[in-house]
């Protein structure tokens, strides 16, 4: 007879005050929905896990709110769940779902409802209805909101540790992109695999435009190469007064174009239209909508205007544009202002930003999706500089022959292809 023995170990604690500033016990806020990182002592300071959250909700009930009958029974207050079921009600209620943070409309969920797909165990149960799909998307939905408040701040506070020692290093004025290559000539593994494991658990919105510009050597781009235009400022702001001169500069020639690929882009700008489905129209809700996709315009013009850029158009260079231009943060957009707790992104900044990706000698990480063809006589006519789309097609049908065999040789057997869905 074999026993096994199991026993508790604790991976992590989490503290939080309860009377201190009214946390819990603030009147006006009597439900909170919080995602809590797990923290470790060590030398006697908290310090948060690199993973590892835990979800709490609470509801704060005064004593004088509490009401008593005659026969001295207390009145039934609502329970923690029910006083969420009460701040999401309104979301419930609507006739689509709502980005809580981009304000768009969810359109994964046109199509992400099918009663026939419902399995558990392999045996067929009782399908969810599409009320209840609605309902579930809904409260996930809103527990995004606090959980990435959860992680913006763990993420914020290891990026503040690596900046700390950057700073005791003497490397503080030095760009990101910049100091990843000298680590890389250096061979320098400690610094890179600490940036790399920063990247990954990724960057907190505060701090994206800037770690997003320097990575990429669109801050370098922009300071003094631009797009075509070498830059002799020493001072920041002339710098970056003169970015922006060149980018309203670009963005006028391009008004001006009349080319297939403008033409395009028009076409483009009528189908991102469509995303914004609700019948009756929300007057302030399409409005926005196309402000957004107005700014994601401008954007891909001043890109089509380099002269020597060499950029093609497309309607997923549109959709890039768009969702990078959209509020980063991780509050709701319909209950704080354009300057509190949300990054705006400029159209300056995206544009320099897309520029060094897809047409700048010192990225161009991107040429192969959204750049033109270097024409030589030799080769044939094509659309696009390289087979990028292609070799991201073929790697993920690698990787469902490795890790999802079975449905691997279905499709094969029904003569499915995942290249007749990708550029099919």
């Amino acid at each position: 007879m074999q026993a096994a023995v199991f026993s508790a170990t604790r991976i992590g604690l989490i503290q939080i005050p309860v009377t201190e500033e009214q946390f819990l016990t603030n009147p006006e806020q009597r439900f909170k929905n919080l995602w809590l990182p797990l923290v470790n002592i060590k030398d006697g300071q908290q310090t948060p896990n690199i993973t590892g959250e835990i979800h709490v909700m609470t509801h704060w009930l005064p004593a004088e709110m509490k009401q008593v009958f005659s026969d001295g029974r207390e009145k039934m207050q609502l329970s923690t769940r029910q006083m969420f079921n009460k701040q999401i009600w309104h979301k419930v209620s609507q006739k689509c779902i709502r980005e809580p943070i981009y304000g768009t409309e969810a359109l994964y969920f046109r199509n992400v409802y099918n009663p026939n797909t419902v399995r558990v165990n392999g045996e067929k149960v009782e399908a969810e209805t599409f009320k209840n799909t609605f309902r579930r998307h809904v409260e996930e939905l809103s527990h995004a909101v606090p959980y990435l408040e959860c992680l913006e701040r763990r993420q914020l506070n290891a990026w503040n540790l690596f900046k700390n020692e950057l700073v005791e290093k003497g490397l503080e004025n030095r760009g990101l992109g910049e100091l990843r290559l000298h680590w890389q000539d250096t061979d320098n593994l400690e610094m890179l695999n600490k940036l790399q494991s920063l990247m990954l658990r990724g960057v907190p919105s505060a701090l994206r435009p800037q770690v997003w510009a320097e990575v990429t050597l669109a801050s370098r781009v922009s300071a003094t190469d631009g797009a075509g235009q070498t830059r002799d400022y020493a001072d920041e702001e002339e710098l970056a007064l003169a970015a922006e001169k060149e980018y309203q500069a670009l963005l006028a020639r391009g008004m001006e174009l009349n080319s297939d690929a403008m033409h395009q882009l028009h076409e483009d700008t009528v189908l991102l239209l469509a995303w914004e489905s609700t019948s009756p129209p929300l007057p302030e809700a399409l409005k926005l909508h196309q402000k957004r996709i107005e700014k994601a315009k401008n954007v891909v013009t001043a890109l089509l205007a380099c002269e020597d850029g060499g950029v093609a158009s497309s309607e997923s260079l549109l959709v890039l544009a768009f969702f990078l231009l959209l509020p980063q943060g991780y509050k709701e957009a319909s209950t704080v202002s354009a300057a509190d707790g949300l990054t705006q992104p400029s159209e300056q900044s995206v544009f320099w930003l897309l520029y060094t990706l897809v047409c700048h000698r010192y990225n161009g990480m991107y040429r192969e999706y959204y750049g033109l063809p270097v024409k030589r006589d030799s080769d044939p006519e094509c659309l696009i500089a390289g087979c990028g789309a292609m070799q991201d097609v073929n790697l993920l049908e690698c990787c469902v022959a490795y890790h999802e065999r079975d449905l691997f040789f279905r499709m094969n057997a029904l003569g499915f292809e995942l290249s007749t869905i990708f550029y099919g």
